[in-house]
């Protein structure tokens, strides 16, 4: 499929964006991370390097993005919540390009 594209004039572009998301309970004092927010930067780092090792897509085709506490997809106020509240999201953005 892709040497078609080729023979075409066109190429497959993809694009991947990597978010890193932690609950509100603050980190301790023995812990290598400064907040929360750098814990979820840390996360979602780590995601994309395994990602670019698999898969050989060269790393300028990732974001990547921390943020924390601060877009929660459940209450913090229970252990569950908070489960889900840490998460690493990856969203592909995959289209047919025109070869310039």
């Amino acid at each position: 499929m892709l040497r078609e594209l080729r023979e075409n004039g066109l190429a497959w572009h993809v694009e991947i964006r990597i978010e890193g998301h932690t609950d509100n309970v603050p980190l301790g004092p023995n812990v290598r991370f400064r907040d929360n927010w750098e814990l979820s930067a840390a996360r979602a780092q780590s995601v994309m390097r395994i990602l670019h090792q698999e898969t050989e897509i060269p790393e300028e085709h990732f974001a990547v993005a921390g943020f924390g506490e601060f877009r929660p997809v459940a209450s913090n106020e229970t252990e569950s919540g908070r489960n889900r509240n840490r998460r690493v999201e990856i969203y592909i953005d995959a289209s047919i390009q025109k070869i310039q």
